[in-house]
């Protein structure tokens, strides 16, 4: 079984993050108009109906999801939860009416495009956290009849934008183990 390293995320800067962001997203501007301009993808967009036409195309639900937008958490501004809501109203108005069609492409940052306070958009509830995953009390045991026992635990680390860290168990360990682990000769 071959086993993959998975190494810690980079910390980035501040600038540095939003340096990123920014070539992203005109990275995936330039793709767009690139694939426009050679013709290798069709996107997705809406469609302006003439006469009242509007809606026939749509009768048909294939999927509904609905989610309670506003919830009361822990040390957060209800006004961020008010603004959520307004940011969606927005950004679901550029969504009616896009009629996909057969070989299109849909992506929602093409249809809402980049979200200003100019159209309207307001400060809203941002999550960024970091975390890690950490293997703590890691331990191998001889038994008395002979065999071994491991024990380990699973641990995630958050860390919030102020830098505080909280811990959560994920999972508790206690195996039997049916092979002779690698252990040192302490003879």
């Amino acid at each position: 079984m071959m086993k993959t390293k998975i190494s810690e995320p980079l910390k980035r800067g501040r600038l540095r993050r939003l340096l990123g962001k920014e070539y992203y997203r005109a990275r995936r501007a330039v793709g767009w108009r690139v694939d426009a301009l050679l013709g290798r993808k069709v996107w997705a967009r809406q469609v302006k109906y003439k006469g009242d036409i509007g809606g026939k195309f749509f009768e048909n639900v294939v999927f509904e999801h609905k989610t309670v937008i506003l919830r009361k958490l822990a040390g957060v501004d209800m006004q961020l939860q008010e603004n959520k809501r307004r940011n969606l109203e927005l950004a679901i108005a550029h969504l009616y009416d896009v009629m996909i069609r057969s070989g299109e492409t849909f992506s929602i940052w093409k249809n809402v495009e980049r979200p200003t306070r100019q159209k309207g958009y307001l400060v809203g509830l941002v999550l960024e956290r970091e975390y890690r995953v950490e293997e703590r009390n890691h331990l191998i045991r001889q038994q008395f009849w002979g065999g071994y026992s491991r024990h380990n635990e699973i641990v995630q680390v958050v860390t919030d934008r102020e830098g505080n860290e909280s811990e959560r168990l994920l999972v508790k360990n206690d195996a039997i183990m049916m092979y002779a682990p690698l252990l040192e000769d302490r003879g």
